[in-house]
């Protein structure tokens, strides 16, 4: 996975999730205190990336386990300064996609088709 291009085919940002940040993300339906560059933020402001996933990383099961779709607003966060708070339209939980070893410390961009269709993320 390349984690600083954005191909023409990518639609979402792949986040790295602790297990409280999923409790947030599903009361919420928001991800909070994120890191944005400039070009990130224009992204996701302007539609080219349209959707979120979430990496739950230890000691939650090491998967994606939700899908955000339609991203509302990207606002300053209410918790950081210099971070952002990304709004969604829905948050659904998924059956987890394996990480396979990955170990996912940053966002990554990724197409949504393809996210849904592989078991494990090193088959992106």
């Amino acid at each position: 996975m390349d984690t600083t291009s954005v191909s023409a085919d990518c639609d979402t940002v792949l986040f790295p999730a602790h297990p409280d940040g999923i409790r947030f993300l599903d009361d919420n339906v928001a991800w909070q205190s994120v890191r944005l560059s400039e070009r990130t933020r224009r992204l996701l402001e302007n539609g080219t990336i349209r959707n979120g996933a979430f990496y739950e990383t230890a000691p939650g099961p090491q998967a994606v386990t939700r899908i955000a779709t339609g991203i509302r607003r990207v606002l300053p966060s209410d918790d950081e300064p210099g971070k952002w708070r990304i709004e969604f339209e829905e948050v659904e939980p998924i059956n987890p996609i394996a990480g396979g070893g990955l170990s996912l410390r940053n966002f990554r961009f990724v197409s949504m088709a393809r996210l849904r269709e592989v078991r494990s993320l090193n088959d992106l």
